[in-house]
């Protein structure tokens, strides 16, 4: 089989061929006419043929991730993606802990659903619940029966962009691409329906290996933003010939749980899928059970031709419940079937709708069925966390309030040395909260964000739908749905105005609580001062000495007990005690500056006269005399004589100036040490 490589033809006679019109606003904001039921010319066959059997043909190298991801004809794929794909790729999966295992004891891990049916001859065979190897079993079927397109009806249209300058040149009547088809009694799948529970590397590498080159593109947004948690609500109707429609909505929530739920599933650093949160510290002090917050993701594509040829991937994660809850898993959905009165339920639909009754064929109705009830579950556990945060903080707050409502007077002793323990517990509580409540209010504005953009883009792709009469008008029902999400988040944002506001709050009680504290080690400091002084120059003397004269005579042979030599033995010690303190313990500054202090023994040896001592005990002397003797020579002409320019050149000259004059008028026998003034001393 060869190939030729041809130019490729002009875009714009390519959109006459489609019948497309050439503004590519309307692509992305209204469904195309050519949705509308099976598409003349499209060549349903190449849906056989998978994306990596195109590319490998077509020498594109790589491993897996790469090969799938990057789309050498798109401008979607980039190397980060690529990257973070083949690290969950490369991950691991615990299978001991795994929420959907057999029930029988087995080690087959069922986490897969899937409905192939086609309209005009109903659905293949029942085969679920399916594991990766059963599920990799059922994709590899060809997906379309083959058939003889009538050459006039042709055309390159269904052909893909990327193979725009190939020819297939093979004694075949259609266009297309087609290696080893065999005939198939099957019905087709038409439209097909796979549903994931906790989709894991194996699971994940089957549908990349067996994803068709139009679904390529779908499955690879899927995987992306499924991995990376990102809230994601779009439409995308491919501008590319031929054009495919691409409904997608990707919703992270949080559940709480009692119990630790870790996600199995591991990524190359060996963290896992999904985080965990131990929220336990929100219910501390009333000694509820452990809390957790598991954060998990709902994934949903659909995609297609046509409103009678589409794919729907659906991957839930649902780690977070375990054996003994109400879990959702594939081996429910097929308990409910072999039930009597039960019916074939849509786990897509969260099970609300029979797949073999009344099935969806309309993909916009589907979506926004898919949606309408996964919105629910998601709303029901975000309402959930907000309300237990908001009681959490609620009820902390009634018991602890009271650390920053009572005064430093109204506490005892005992109160009063743990009462910064308790405000420095409290400050954490509030931070973690805060921080808590941060990544909260973050996923969850995510999805409001994504909301209103789809809202204002891609609204209009979903109006004029067919509605029966006992049908729910689902676009309301959304919009309300994700109005009562705003107001969860609106809660959200209160908690962080009331947790900020808190923390300021406590913030600033602990350094009044930390001054307070240096207060009282400054003046237990002194304290120990003081009482060192005594014990060195008063009790330790007086100790020493009578310790002395209670000693035998022939010790101290030429010391009578008498007065004298008591007191010069005090005296003694006292000097010996004194030295030692201001030596020793480097106590002289102190000393000294209490010496400059005693103004009747500054007054005694004539240093200052009693005036001055009363003019000045406002202020230190020693501040006074610290640092050298400053010199200054006024005149005193010259300062009553530029009053006016002390006006004009504000305070501080003005205060300068009346100093001077004073010290001028005060000062003329005998001023302060260093200061003179009209050059005397």
């Amino acid at each position: 089989m060869r190939y030729v490589v041809q130019p490729a033809p002009d875009q714009q006679e390519l959109r006459a061929l489609a019948n497309v019109d050439s503004d590519l606003t309307l692509w992305s904001s209204s469904w195309l006419p050519e949705f509308n039921g099976p598409r003349d010319g499209f060549d349903y066959e190449n849906e056989n043929i998978t994306y990596l059997t195109r590319q490998r043909r077509l020498g594109q190298e790589g491993d897996l991730a790469e090969v799938f991801m990057l789309d050498l004809d798109d401008t979607d794929g980039y190397s980060f993606q690529v990257d973070r794909v083949r690290s969950f790729l490369n991950g691991t999966t615990e299978r001991t802990i795994r929420p959907d295992d057999a029930e029988d004891g087995t080690s087959l891990l069922y986490g897969a659903w899937l409905d192939e049916r086609c309209y005009e001859r109903g659905s293949r065979a029942y085969c679920n619940p399916l594991t990766a190897e059963g599920l990799s079993h059922q994709l590899t079927k060809p997906r379309f029966r083959r058939r003889r397109l009538d050459t006039k009806t042709s055309s390159n249209a269904s052909t893909p962009p990327f193979f725009h300058g190939l020819r297939h040149q093979a004694s075949i009547g259609s266009v297309g691409l087609r290696w080893a088809l065999v005939p198939y009694h099957e019905p087709d799948a038409a439209r097909r329906l796979i549903f994931i529970t906790d989709l894991d590397s194996e699971t994940a590498t089957v549908l990349m290996k067996t994803a068709s080159y139009h679904q390529a593109r779908p499955l690879r947004h899927a995987l992306y933003h499924h991995i990376t948690s990102r809230a994601l609500i779009t439409v995308n109707i491919s501008s590319r010939l031929p054009s495919n429609f691409e409904l997608a909505f990707h919703m992270p929530f949080y559940a709480w749980r009692n119990s630790r739920r870790e996600d199995h599933r591991t990524c190359t650093g060996g963290g896992p899928l999904r985080e965990t949160l131990d929220v336990s510290f929100l219910n501390r002090e009333r000694e509820d059970p452990p809390q957790f917050l598991c954060k998990a993701h709902f994934t949903c594509v659909i995609s297609g031709s046509d409103d009678r040829h589409w794919v729907a991937y659906f991957f839930a994660d649902t780690y977070f419940d375990g054996q003994d809850e109400a879990r959702e898993t594939v081996h429910e959905y097929h308990k409910d079937k072999d039930t009597p009165e039960g019916m074939n339920a849509d786990p897509l639909t969260y099970g609300n709708t029979d797949a073999d009754v009344d099935p969806i064929w309309d993909p916009r109705k589907y979506f926004l069925t898919i949606f309408s009830y996964r919105l629910r579950r998601i709303a029901r556990e975000w309402s959930q966390v907000v309300t237990r945060v908001e009681e959490s903080v609620v009820g902390f707050r009634k018991s602890h309030d009271c650390l920053l409502s009572r005064p430093t007077d109204c506490r005892s002793s005992q109160e009063d040395a743990g009462h910064s323990a308790n405000l420095l517990r409290y400050y954490d509580w509030v931070t973690q909260t805060d921080g808590t409540s941060m990544e909260l209010e973050k996923t969850l504005g995510e999805m409001v964000d994504a909301n209103e953009a789809w809202d204002i883009k891609y609204s209009a792709v979903f109006h004029g739908l067919p509605q029966s009469g006992d049908e729910p008008i689902l676009l309301p029902e959304i919009k309300a749905i994700f109005d009562e999400l705003k107001l969860l988040k609106k809660r959200l944002t209160g908690l962080r105005v009331k947790c900020k506001a808190l923390s300021k709050k406590l913030a600033l009680h602990l350094q009044l609580e930390g001054v307070n504290a240096g207060k009282t080690q400054n003046q237990q400091g002194r304290d120990n001062n003081y009482f060192s002084w005594i014990m060195m120059i008063y009790v330790s003397p007086m100790g020493f000495t009578i310790s002395t004269f209670s000693m035998q005579t022939i010790s101290f042979p030429h010391v009578g007990l008498m007065l004298p030599w008591f007191i010069l033995l005090l005296s003694l010690f006292c000097s010996v005690g004194f030295l030692v303190h201001t030596t020793v313990f480097r106590r002289w500054p102190l000393v000294k500056s209490w010496i400059s202090q005693l103004w009747i023994l500054q007054l005694c040896i004539g240093k200052y006269d009693m005036p001055q001592l009363l003019r000045w005990s406002k202020k230190p002397l020693d501040d006074l005399e610290a640092g050298p003797p400053c010199v200054v020579t006024v005149d005193p002409s010259s300062c009553s004589g530029r009053c006016s320019e002390q006006e004009t050149q504000g305070p501080s000259l003005r205060a300068v100036s009346s100093g001077l004059n004073i010290a001028d008028q005060s000062v003329r026998r005998r001023s302060l040490p260093g200061v003179q003034v009209n050059g005397q001393a």
